[in-house]
């Protein structure tokens, strides 16, 4: 019997039936939302990513006992030239105000393979420092604050820089050939899913949430054989006009838990799960599956590409559009298809819009994973990600990005190296329909910066 029957058992067992967790019982809250999208974006809610000071430093994710620092380049990070030089300045505050720190610990990372560390002296607790990449790339800058006997001060409140800036936006190129037989790969694994009926097998609505203003449904639908099936929770405004609702996809990030609920004014949204595990159990449940059947998931099995994990999971993704498409037809206004993801959520996400891209209208990508794969084979700073064989040349983000129609946007960090600067910026440039991307200093994988300073392309 495998894991995934065997921890259902035990939950059934000791509940009397798969009971939909209870935020008090679990203690799951909705924080847990933005874990579950491996990310500190939220995915649905708009967040204004112009380059804002007016709200001063401290307004996002900081409170007033912490010391953070800002740092800044002498202009727009994005516009560097290969081999020009950069100018970080960087100041430490707390509550608002520059603090007299006297020295700052550094890091320095280049994709030229350069690299440095050492001590900033401060002057009115200011400190600039100089760097240049020889190549297309980016520079990555790491900066802590000191004491007065030159020990970096770590902590709870300390929150470090960590960002950067390119230099030869547009001219950094993807580093492995895409395998020539790409679109006749992912052809022949469409078809698995020709005559594989959207019908649900499992169609609840779940009560236990906190949005009054919506309907919420915890649905599964039968996938290709061999795969688990799609599961998720669609969210559907009560009241809603018949014809009057845009549909909104929302793939989740690197995890194994359940899918979120995740309302939009104006949508029916539908989260899907990437694993087509069941949602709303027990802490247990998902966590033997992570530390058991779904340990290291997509880290391996990936020499042939029909074996890899990620396969039945972007062909689960794909089957759910459909579903919500069919099923929800009442409602939907019939055109306005939008997919959304964060990280993991991002790569699932241009994938299913490269190879249902008359479906699509509209990609959000944030933060995406699988750019650019066995680019640090190459001498480019890494990132967190499975390491690079032939099959995977079949999953990365940058093949799928090109195929994209349907407008896209996308949200980077310049400090993100889980999903590193410079493969991002390689999809952003084979994107061939109406696009933008802005990346945000002081943003990591991880962490929005306290004070946003983004630039926009």
């Amino acid at each position: 019997m495998d894991l995934i029957r065997v921890v259902s058992l035990i939950s059934v067992l000791s509940l009397a039936s798969v009971v939909p967790y209870s935020e008090i019982e679990t203690g799951i809250s909705s924080a847990y939302d933005s874990v579950a999208v491996d990310s500190w974006y939220e995915s649905g809610e708009d967040w204004d990513i112009e380059k804002d000071k007016e709200k001063g430093p401290g307004f996002m994710y900081s409170s007033d006992s912490d010391l953070y620092i800002v740092g800044e380049t002498d202009k727009n990070p994005m516009t560097y030239e290969v081999g020009e030089t950069m100018t970080f300045t960087l100041a430490a505050y707390v509550e608002g105000k520059v603090m007299d720190i006297q020295y700052f610990q550094y890091r320095l990372y280049a994709d030229d393979g350069t690299h440095s560390s050492g001590l900033l002296e401060a002057s009115d607790g200011t400190a600039t420092i100089t760097a240049s990449c020889s190549v297309p790339g980016f520079v990555h800058l790491k900066v802590s604050p000191c004491d007065a006997d030159m020990n970096e001060i770590r902590g709870d409140n300390i929150i470090p820089f960590e960002g950067g800036a390119c230099a030869g936006f547009g001219r950094i190129t993807k580093t492995m050939p895409e395998p020539e037989d790409f679109d006749a790969f992912w052809k022949e694994q469409l078809s698995l899913l020709d005559g594989v009926p959207c019908n649900a097998s499992r169609f609840t609505e779940y009560t236990n949430h906190k949005y009054t203003d919506y309907t919420v449904y915890d649905v599964s639908i039968p996938c290709i054989e061999g795969s688990t099936p799609v599961s998720g929770y669609v969210c559907v405004p009560k009241n809603a006009s018949p014809g009057s609702l845009k549909i909104r996809v929302i793939y989740m990030g690197y995890s194994v838990a359940p899918a979120v609920i995740r309302p939009v004014p104006g949508y029916i949204t539908f989260c899907i799960n990437p694993h087509g595990i069941d949602n709303g159990m027990y802490d247990l449940y998902y966590k033997l599956l992570e530390a058991n059947e779904l340990s290291n998931f997509g880290f391996y099995n990936n020499e042939v590409p029909q074996d890899s994990y990620f396969r039945n999971m972007i062909l689960r993704d794909i089957h759910g559009v459909r579903y919500i498409k069919e099923a929800f037809k009442y409602y939907w206004n019939g055109k306005d298809l939008e997919l959304q993801g964060a990280s993991m959520g991002a790569f699932q996400s241009a994938a299913v819009a490269s190879l249902i891209p008359d479906d699509i209208t509209k990609v959000t990508l944030e933060i995406p994973w699988m750019c650019d794969l066995g680019s640090e084979n190459y001498g480019r700073l890494g990132g967190w990600r499975p390491k690079y064989c032939q099959g995977l040349g079949y999953y990365d983000t940058v093949s799928f990005g090109k195929r994209i129609k349907a407008p896209t946007e996308i949200i980077a960090g310049l400090g993100d190296y889980t999903c590193p600067p410079s493969g991002v910026s390689v999809l952003y440039s084979n994107l061939m329909c109406q696009k933008k991307i802005t990346f945000t200093q002081n943003m990591t994988h991880e962490k929005a910066p306290v004070l946003k300073l983004s630039y926009s392309h």
